[in-house]
């Protein structure tokens, strides 16, 4: 039990655990790297689904947002891991 531990702490001390972005995006629902389709995700949280602008944009981890407005655009900024799309933005039923 005791080589068990160990082992495991020397592996994740080493990052094997966490994913470069390349294969962070392969996991993703995107095009031509736009996550969403270009949706804002911070109007999910609004009830109101909005289509984003380019001028308002954010690359995160390897994946591109769009925002319908530089509010949203800072609210994602703020907190991105609270507005990115669960399920690398696939839907949840269909998974």
């Amino acid at each position: 039990m005791k080589k068990l531990l160990v082992i495991l702490a020397l592996f994740a001390g080493t990052g094997v655990f966490a994913q470069s972005e390349d294969v962070r995006k392969k996991n993703f629902n995107i095009k031509k790297n736009i996550g969403l389709e270009g949706y804002d995700p911070v109007s999910y949280f609004d009830k109101k689904p909005a289509e984003g602008d380019e001028k308002f944009s954010q690359t995160y981890k390897g994946v591109t947002y769009f925002f319908s407005n530089q509010t949203n655009l800072n609210r994602f900024k703020s907190t991105p891991d609270k507005y990115e799309p669960a399920y690398g933005g696939w839907c949840a039923f269909a998974m």
